[in-house]
């Protein structure tokens, strides 16, 4: 009994989205504290995600609501591109992260709420060339986000710097 108490129990990460991109990799998110919040896994079963070395994906650092209780970003689905920007939803704060290849935090945007553009809970999201939609499991709709003038200046500085053309 000593012995069984004392061997390491190996419990596998629970994954609650997954994403496989045109290559292949598989885009996963999960609410398991212990492993990154997004991963980006090979064939072999390799974590091979860029990050940004100084801030990870993982959505709102730190958030505090109106009662001043702690809410961290809970991801539950995540959408990738043709040209590898992925975008993941937050189903906390109803937000949607939006990275570029590197890991780097674009924009964000959404919210909880009632008005236009915001969700009482968000529940899944997919990408459509510039569109993105997001669904709400409580509101039962489907909300279609297009890319404003700002996002596709964002997208194409991130395009064109990642092509080399830094000037």
């Amino acid at each position: 009994d000593a012995q069984r108490a004392k061997l390491e129990k190996a419990v596998p990460t629970e994954y609650n989205s997954i994403h496989i991109d045109r290559d292949g990799f598989l885009y996963l998110t999960t609410q398991d504290t212990t492993v990154p919040a997004i991963t980006k896994l090979n064939c072999q079963g390799d974590n091979i995600l860029r990050v940004n070395t100084q801030y990870n994906p993982e959505g709102d650092f730190v958030y505090y609501n109106k009662s001043g209780l702690n809410r961290n970003s809970h991801f539950v689905d995540i959408g990738v591109r043709e040209d590898g920007i992925y975008a993941a939803l937050d189903s906390s704060m109803g937000r949607i992260f939006v990275y570029d290849q590197e890991g780097v935090l674009l924009y964000c945007f959404g919210g909880n709420g009632a008005q236009k553009g915001t969700f009482r809970s968000a529940s899944a999201i997919e990408i459509d060339g510039s569109n993105i939609y997001v669904t709400d499991q409580t509101a039962g709709t489907v909300t279609v986000f297009t890319e404003t003038t700002f996002g596709m200046a964002v997208d194409k500085a991130v395009t064109t710097m990642l092509d080399g053309q830094y000037e």
